[in-house]
């Protein structure tokens, strides 16, 4: 077990991360459209395990299964109502893979699958709620930091880490 903060990792050299858990899961199961978020309500303990594994062949920061948990990507799964919940238990399962190892627990912000305005019909507004609500829900659960991923729209990507920094995150890592 490292020290408690990433700053203090950080200090003593590279960080591991963990892996991908989309493709984890699917060796599992989960079927190609079915949002892996829906199994954090379902199935919880196979996300527990692809992240214990991680945490026990070393990853330092666990990313929830949240890649897609806003409420609007959950919407197009017919879960936007349970956006919420969710996130929430994503950060708990998250954490309880990572209180063996001591491991840091981030909560997972990725884009919407919408195009922003004017190349597509996402107002920018719209998206920038989605994200603070996702971000605050993460940090209010728990989780150590954020992380913006994986977007192909920079503008979006702002959006994202300018939600991570109004909910709170001390430590926020993102990904184009």
């Amino acid at each position: 077990m490292g020290p408690g903060t990433l700053a203090e990792r950080l200090a003593l050299g590279p960080v591991l991360l963990d892996g991908a858990m989309g493709t984890e899961l699917m060796r599992r199961g989960l079927l190609a459209g079915e949002p892996p978020e829906g199994w954090l309500l379902t199935r919880p303990h196979v996300i527990f395990g692809v992240h214990h594994r991680y945490a026990l062949a070393g990853a330092e920061v666990l990313y929830t299964c949240t890649f897609g948990a806003n409420r609007l990507a959950l919407g197009r799964h017919g879960l936007a109502d349970r956006t919420v919940a969710i996130n929430h238990k994503a950060v708990e399962v998250a954490r309880m893979a990572a209180r063996e190892t001591g491991a840091l627990v981030f909560g997972d912000l990725g884009p919407t699958g919408d195009l922003l305005e004017p190349y597509g019909d996402l107002p920018p507004a719209r998206a920038r709620e989605a994200f603070a609500e996702q971000a605050t829900l993460l940090m209010a659960a728990g989780a150590d930091g954020l992380v913006v991923e994986s977007f192909a729209d920079p503008a979006e990507a702002l959006l994202a880490v300018a939600a991570a920094r109004g909910a709170g995150a001390r430590f926020i890592l993102a990904t184009l």
